[in-house]
């Protein structure tokens, strides 16, 4: 008997793909895709396919279900999906990694810490290299208070989320700062620098400039203008 070979139909084909997108299945049935997925009962599992329409409001829906998760271990779980998806481009598994560390920052500050490192990393790096720097062209050996970066009042005292900074104080109190500020997970962090002199009630010389972390060249030039006038060489 002579087979019969039959070219398939191409819309059926496609239609039959469409049905598929949101049915919530096992990994056996559709071994080819990696599932990121609600860990809440009684959602279950959410299929994100290749199609771009479909990945961009599945991923919109991650976004709420992390904002809306409390438990640790479902966050942890909830990003080990995101790292091994394959179906979402680089900007969005940024987004959603972003969206789950903050979020595990505030539920669970010690398993934030174990996946993604200490919350100020970041800026105690880029302080430090600016620190680097300015020794290269200040003698700082005077310098009233420790060198280095340093972890601010606020942030010990948990009134902001990250509170480090570099600065230099003479003999005579005057102080310039570069401080790398975060009030909460959820806001921006800039980078304050400021000259006072410490204990003077006269706050007219007091000189303070934002940038914001995009413009750390900006607040560095800044900051080495203000040590050029207090630092005696």
């Amino acid at each position: 008997m002579r087979s019969v070979c039959f070219e398939p139909d191409l819309y059926l084909v496609s239609a039959l793909r469409r049905m598929c997108i949101n049915c919530y299945i096992s990994y056996l049935v559709a071994p080819l895709h990696m599932t990121i997925y609600d860990l809440a009962p009684v959602v279950g599992r959410i299929e994100l396919t290749s199609e771009k329409k479909q990945i961009d409001k599945q991923v919109a829906v991650a976004k709420e279900r992390i904002s809306s998760l409390s438990d640790p271990k479902a966050l942890l779980r909830f990003h080990e999906n995101v790292e091994r998806f394959q179906g979402i481009d680089e900007v969005q598994r940024e987004d959603l990694i972003q969206l789950i560390e903050e979020r595990l920052r505030s539920v669970s500050p010690s398993a934030a810490t174990k996946v993604f490192g200490p919350k100020d990393s970041e800026a105690r790096e880029i302080l430090e290299q600016v620190f680097l720097r300015t020794c290269s062209e200040f003698d700082l050996s005077q310098n009233q208070v420790k060198n280095g970066v340093k972890t601010g009042g606020d942030m010990i005292a948990g009134r902001k989320h990250v509170d480090v900074y570099i600065s230099y104080k003479n003999d005579d109190k005057w102080r310039a700062s570069l401080a790398w500020l975060q009030d909460t997970t959820a806001d921006v962090p800039n980078l304050r620098v400021e000259k006072l002199q410490v204990g003077s009630q006269d706050k007219t010389n007091r000189e303070e400039a934002l940038f914001t972390v995009l413009q750390v060249d900006l607040a560095e030039q800044k900051y080495r203008q203000m040590l050029r006038t207090i630092v005696h060489q």
